[in-house]
């Protein structure tokens, strides 16, 4: 036996199909974008994650270097494979103090900067602060 419907109940299943699929499209197009916004973010961070080893590294191995007898001036670089396109930047100046406080010479303010090279990425910035005889002028 064959159910018949009426026309008017007919239209309304294909209003509902209709509306059925265009939800789910309207659903998975936001999950998509969301799941896409989310890599993007993933990735910066991976990409921070990185540049900060690399600049904790960095800074180890120049302090060593002047901790040997060999002060640094300013100066940059390029790191071996496989960051070999990432640089890095030290520089150094004096500290800066509240108005009318004594400055310190003993000390110098040093700024080490990670980026990656000819791009607008991220970049990282440790500050620290060396003594004056680290600091070739």
């Amino acid at each position: 036996m064959r159910l018949k419907l009426r026309p008017n109940i007919q239209a309304f299943l294909l209003i509902e199909a209709t509306l059925t699929v265009l939800l789910v499209a309207v659903g998975l197009t936001v999950i998509s974008q969301a799941v896409a916004s989310n890599l993007k973010a993933l990735s910066r961070i991976q990409e921070i994650n990185l540049l900060l080893r690399l600049a904790e590294s960095m800074l180890n191995e120049l302090e060593t270097v002047v901790q040997h007898g060999h002060p640094v001036s300013q100066c940059t670089g390029t790191f071996d494979h496989p960051n070999n396109s990432y640089q890095w930047t030290l520089s150094s100046g004096p500290i800066r103090l509240q108005a009318g406080a004594t400055p310190l010479d003993d000390v110098r303010s040093v700024t080490l900067t990670i980026s990656r090279i000819n791009a607008s990425a991220p970049a990282v910035r440790l500050n620290t602060i060396w003594p004056s005889e680290w600091i070739a002028e």
